[in-house]
């Protein structure tokens, strides 16, 4: 039980849709994971869609995540949720050095993932 919920704070399977097509990151993990200096990493996790690793570093005024999705990822959307733990909104983000438009305050979305992927945020 208890990997089961250490699991879902780390990923889960959206199967809203069907067929199913998102999944989340981190969307169960408390705001005090990502405090300045903190890391958060998952290798080689099993999901419906395909096996995913990550690393999350939190830094004092935002976080990188690199993510690594098996090239046969079967995903439509990931969710990565990066929260920063005094609440303060996302105030820009990039994906591989792109800049995105964040999906909520703490959220962003990536479309399709395969391979490496570098996602940066700095809070407000």
């Amino acid at each position: 039980m208890a990997l089961q919920i250490l699991r879902d704070a780390m990923l889960r399977e959206d199967y809203s849709d069907d067929p199913p097509g998102d999944l989340r990151l981190l969307d169960g993990a408390p705001r005090h994971w990502f405090q300045p200096g903190q890391r958060v990493a998952a290798r080689r996790m099993a999901t419906f869609f395909g096996t995913v690793s990550f690393e999350v570093v939190g830094g004092s005024d935002g976080a990188a995540a690199d993510l690594t999705f098996a090239p046969d990822f079967a995903a439509r959307r990931v969710t990565v949720r990066l929260p920063l733990p005094d609440g303060r909104p996302i105030r820009s983000a990039t994906v591989d050095g792109r800049t995105v438009a964040p999906a909520s305050d703490d959220e962003i979305v990536l479309e399709r993932p395969r391979g490496r992927v570098r996602v940066e945020v700095q809070w407000k």
